[in-house]
């Protein structure tokens, strides 16, 4: 009788282990995707951030995203993680891109208002945030 590893699985773990529910290869994983997608469909269509916009794309739409926009992949994932400002001009592009999905005042939070003051009070933006006071 050979030896074998009594730590090792055993071939029936494995297969069981792959089938499992949740698990990446779930067979009944592609039964709950339709229902899934739809509904994140009608919430992105609400509301949205580069991120979250982002994330569902391959790498290869992402290259043509930027260059749509005029930059990067690497500047928009850098942008998308917060790790780098956007540009108001690519904000502009990023909106007009993603067909209004991801808005400018998300690109930028803190000081869209004085960029595009003409969206202040339009559906869907943000209260305009109050400026602390400067100590005199």
């Amino acid at each position: 009788m050979p030896r074998t590893n009594p730590y090792a699985p055993s071939r029936r773990k494995k297969a069981t282990r792959r089938w499992r529910k949740g698990h990446i290869g779930s067979a009944a994983q592609h039964l709950y995707r339709p229902v899934l997608t739809a509904a994140y469909t009608v919430w992105c269509n609400v509301r949205m951030d580069l991120k979250t916009y982002l994330s569902p794309m391959s790498q290869e739409v992402r290259e043509e995203f930027a260059g749509r926009c005029g930059t990067s992949r690497g500047h928009l994932q850098n942008v998308s993680y917060g790790y780098r400002p956007c540009a108001t001009d690519l904000a502009v592009l990023i909106e007009r891109e993603s067909k209004y999905s991801v808005r400018r005042w998300e690109l930028r939070p803190d000081d869209w208002h004085k960029h595009w003051p003409e969206l202040i009070g339009t559906e869907g933006a943000p209260p305009v945030p109050v400026e602390k006071a400067e100590a005199a």
